[in-house]
């Protein structure tokens, strides 16, 4: 944050979200679109997303949320069809 780069801008590829973090085709459109809007240093000169406009999009992607059948304090986008947090628990596990 100090050097104002989003670990999901697309301008600065090789940094790498923390290995806890869901990459950033993780999130639906709307979301992505306000994290570069808020975050990517090239929209910096512009506004970025009001408070109201987060809460809207922030409010939808909750609606559409899936509560994992195995672990009920995990919760996932409604596009996926298997909870891809314990996907990636397990991957991570494997190689361990």
């Amino acid at each position: 944050m100090e050097r104002e780069i989003s670990l999901y801008d697309s301008e600065h590829s090789n940094n790498v979200p923390l290995v806890n973090a869901m990459p950033f085709s993780f999130f639906r459109k709307p979301l992505r679109e306000l994290f570069v809007q808020a975050f990517a240093k090239h929209e910096k000169d512009g506004e970025g997303p009001s408070a109201n406009t987060w809460v809207d999009v922030l409010r939808s992607v909750k609606k559409k949320l899936k509560k994992c059948r195995k672990k009920a304090e995990y919760f996932y986008p409604s596009h996926f069809h298997k909870c891809p947090i314990c996907a990636k628990e397990k991957r991570r596990t494997t190689f361990t």
